[in-house]
């Protein structure tokens, strides 16, 4: 029955998918009905907003009507209202007399300033989109309206956002969370956690991200928004999406796409499309992938969001591109680009490039793939160097501001310096008299010397008188002394030249010994050598050529076949890996590579096959003094296959975009380091696998020390260092 399992998975497959158009199917006619239910409640505010004769009743249900015709994506009815809005809420303003009216009416018109800067947002206008937004601010901030403030920041940091300025983003969001904390505006608040965790996942910070979402998504169930909540399950889903966890992510793309279904928002329901479209391209479901996100660029051209359109053509290159449609997925991309340069939307120009250079080096266009590789990385580059400029005025002026500082206190610093000056000439004056009056002393301390001195002489001419008696009696006894030393010499002359023969002798066998034992030692070493290569050329020759036909007979076999025989793919593949083991094997084994500069050059072309086959950059440095060494086979087999396993660890799993290799010689010791800037690990939580493992028993083997530093998101450290 084992045979039957893959048909039974195909079948189960396919009814999963039938569940899931059907779900679609529904999920759009209820969306249908709730967007015609939201259709005539607009229409009814429409009709008393004719009628309705208190001032108050009209600005709350001009803003109203604004607002839901906005939801409802009918942007010209919209933006008609709007205008008609704001100019009812000037008027008001200049008739009013007291302040709460004022405070009232301007706190309306910031609302409404607010509603035409989110729909030129969606139109991709975001010059037009920031006017507005700005001049809500500024309103905002001449009335009590606090939460109009952080409505404004709010706006003004999600096109940001959208235009790639992500410090200017986060900033503004803040700012805007800061302002919404002090008021009771949950929607508000929520809608900054929100924003706040776009931020910290553009940023790769995915922790951060999760933790901001779902404080957003708890406040917003405590409200009721429906509408807010699709957001942030859609972002929470885009989240898992980026880390691979495609279960969760699939699971909060349907969690958004019912909740904005159930809130008539159209442009979230695009986004929802495009999340499980991304996700079906993903698992290899092209089909299904093709279908949600035509439904979400249908949704977008008929709302005009060129910023929207634009996204959901490069979603569909992507499946093009998986099916190998490679002219189709570049005239979806050409459009993309098009309409990203109409609105300035730089962030999505920049993705569309690359993504055309990596569909020209799928279909073999190196040239053109280069070309837009280049474009895309300039963009990139252009993009934050605009960051960069903003900081550097930002630092100019407070250069100047500080320079103006520093001019005063160093005026004062003059003042000071002439005071000191003139205190110093004052010293100088009374360390002159000092010194005069000191030499006075010196001088008639040299007249008491002098007399000293004298009576010093004759005291020694008597002590000298004293000691010539004293010397020549001590002659005396050193001539009886030496007539005693001459007999002694004669002594130790024989017992030195008895001790001299006997050293030489044994000076002799050393020498002889140590011949021997080194012409012992360097037979034995040819020997080894001798096996050594024997044993080389045995595994090359011999299970190196079997190895290689069994690789090839599974090939022809395959062929044979006419089609796919997992038997055969495992053998195939796993003789190759045998193969790739028997090398190192046979490398280790091989005298001729004990030099440490054919390590270093093995080395050198596993980095550069390894990393250069996942488009990593690296760069490798080993000190020159390194290559004069010779190693022994334990020692040049642990290091070379340390080194293999930390590289490969690097391919797998860092998703590092740059890798260091150093080695370096200090005081006869050998220090190996292999650095890289991918995600990292948490060394105090993560699991011992094999690889590390295997990696500290080699340092062991050499009696070499081994440090593993890493942290999550901060790439990974290893340092190896042994004695020679």
């Amino acid at each position: 029955m084992d045979f039957l399992s893959p048909l039974f998975s195909k079948i189960n497959m396919t009814r999963s998918i039938r569940k899931i158009r059907w779900c679609l199917i529904i999920l759009g006619l209820y969306s249908v009905a709730a967007s015609a239910q939201n259709q005539n409640k607009i229409d009814s505010m429409i009709n008393v907003l004719k009628t309705v004769k208190s001032d108050t009743s009209r600005a709350i249900l001009l803003n109203t009507v604004c607002f839901k015709l906005y939801e409802a994506a009918d942007y010209s009815r919209s933006l008609q209202y709007s205008d008609e809005a704001i100019h009812f809420f000037d008027k008001m303003i200049s008739q009013s007399r007291e302040e709460k009216y004022v405070s009232f009416y301007t706190k309306c018109k910031v609302n409404c300033l607010n509603n035409i800067g989110a729909i030129y947002r969606q139109q991709g206008k975001y010059d037009e989109a920031i006017q507005q937004h700005t001049a809500a601010l500024k309103l905002a901030d001449l009335s009590p309206d606090k939460e109009g403030a952080g409505s404004c920041y709010n706006y003004l940091a999600t096109i940001y956002n959208r235009q790639g300025n992500f410090p200017e983003a986060l900033k503004n969001y803040l700012g805007a969370l800061k302002i919404l904390l002090t008021t009771d505006n949950k929607k508000g608040i929520a809608s900054c956690y929100n924003n706040v965790g776009l931020i910290y996942g553009n940023q790769d910070n995915f922790t951060e991200a999760i933790k901001n979402f779902a404080e957003s998504i708890r406040i917003k169930e405590e409200i009721g928004d429906k509408r807010g909540l699709g957001n942030s399950y859609q972002n929470i889903g885009e989240t898992y999406s980026r880390q691979g966890n495609n279960t969760e992510a699939i699971k909060y793309f349907e969690l958004s796409l019912k909740c904005r279904k159930e809130a008539g928002d159209k442009e979230g329901m695009a986004k929802s499309y495009i999340g499980l479209g991304v996700l079906y391209q993903r698992q290899g479901n092209c089909n299904e992938a093709m279908t949600t996100l035509l439904a979400a660029l249908k949704i977008r051209e008929e709302i005009g969001n060129k910023d929207g359109i634009a996204g959901s053509l490069r979603g569909l290159s992507e499946v093009y591109r998986a099916q190998q449609k490679y002219d189709d997925a570049i005239n979806s991309l050409n459009k993309a680009v098009q309409l990203a340069k109409e609105i300035g939307a730089k962030n999505e120009i920049k993705e569309c490039y690359q993504a055309l250079s990596n569909i020209y080096r799928d279909k073999g266009d190196y040239e053109n793939a280069l070309a837009f590789h280049t474009r895309y990385t300039e963009l990139k580059d252009s993009i934050f160097n605009e960051e960069k400029s903003k900081q550097i005025n930002e630092l100019s002026a407070r250069y100047d501001s500080e320079k103006k500082e520093k001019d005063i206190q160093n005026l004062e610093h003059e003042k000071s310096l002439g005071a000191l000056k003139l205190q110093n000439e004052q010293q100088s004056l009374l360390r002159s008299k000092l010194e005069n009056h000191l030499n006075q002393q010196k001088i008639e301390l040299l007249a008491s010397e002098k007399q000293l001195q004298q009576s010093q002489i004759d005291r020694n001419k008597t002590e000298l008188s004293a000691q010539e008696a004293t010397i020549r009696n001590n002659q005396d006894k050193l001539a009886l002394l030496a007539k005693d030393s001459a007999i002694q010499n004669i002594e130790l002359k024989k017992q030195t030249l008895q001790r001299n023969s006997l050293l030489g002798g044994l000076a002799l066998a050393l020498v002889l010994f140590f011949f021997i034992y080194r012409n012992y030692r360097t037979s034995q070493k040819l020997k080894l050598e001798n096996i050594r290569n024997n044993i080389a050329a045995d595994l090359h020759d011999d299970i190196g050529s079997t190895l290689n036909s069994i690789s090839l007979f599974s090939e022809v076999a395959k062929k044979e076949a006419g089609k796919e025989i997992p038997a055969l793919e495992q053998i195939g593949v796993s003789s190759r890996k045998i193969i790739d083991a028997m090398s190192d094997i046979v490398w280790t084994i091989n005298p001729e590579q004990d030099s440490f500069e054919n390590v270093i050059a093995r080395m050198r072309s596993l980095a550069y096959l390894l990393l250069k086959a996942k488009e990593i950059e690296f760069s490798f440095k080993a000190d020159e003094r390194l290559n004069a060494l010779s190693l022994p086979m334990l020692v040049r087999k642990n290091v070379y296959l340390l080194f293999k396993e930390a590289t490969n660890n690097i391919v797998k799993y860092s998703r590092a975009t740059y890798v260091t290799f150093q080695l370096s010689l200090e005081n006869k010791n050998v220090k190996m380091l292999i650095r890289d800037n991918g995600a990292g690990f948490d060394t105090t939580n993560a699991p011992m696998g094999n690889g590390l493992k295997n990696m500290k028993k080699r340092a062991g083997e050499i009696g070499g020390q081994l440090r593993i530093e890493s942290a999550e998101t901060k790439g990974v450290n290893i340092e190896l260092s042994f004695k020679i």
